[in-house]
């Protein structure tokens, strides 16, 4: 994650980590062999659940397969990071990153004009 020190993160990390495999034992929500894709808008919630994801991937037994998707709009909704970081912090985790670029700033300018 960005500007925030490593040791602190990991333990954060695990603390969220526990909460995260609870509720995934309680609602049987993965099973081995599983396939996730997360939807990364580059803001702090998506990169948490990436990143405590690719964690207990790395850690659980359930071996399960994590995938990324970033769709990149002509319209801003927040704070994120930049496309480039999210690339290559998942290029460093082995995590595929899938990439979709749409225009919809004009599509909605146009639906309101009409």
């Amino acid at each position: 994650m960005p500007d925030i020190e490593p040791d602190r993160a990991d333990k954060l990390a695990f603390y969220l980590l526990k909460s995260v495999n609870k509720a995934i034992r309680q609602y049987r929500m993965l099973h081995p062999g599983d396939s996730v894709l997360v939807a990364t808008s580059g803001g702090k919630d998506s990169l948490t659940l990436l990143d405590l994801l690719y964690r207990r991937q790395r850690s659980a037994p359930d071996h399960i397969s994590l995938q990324a998707a970033h769709i990149e709009t002509d319209s801003s909704c927040g704070h994120a990071v930049p496309v480039e970081w999210l690339g290559d912090y998942c290029l460093e985790r082995h995590i595929p990153l899938h990439i979709e670029h749409i225009t919809i700033a004009r599509e909605l300018q146009e639906t309101e004009l009409s």
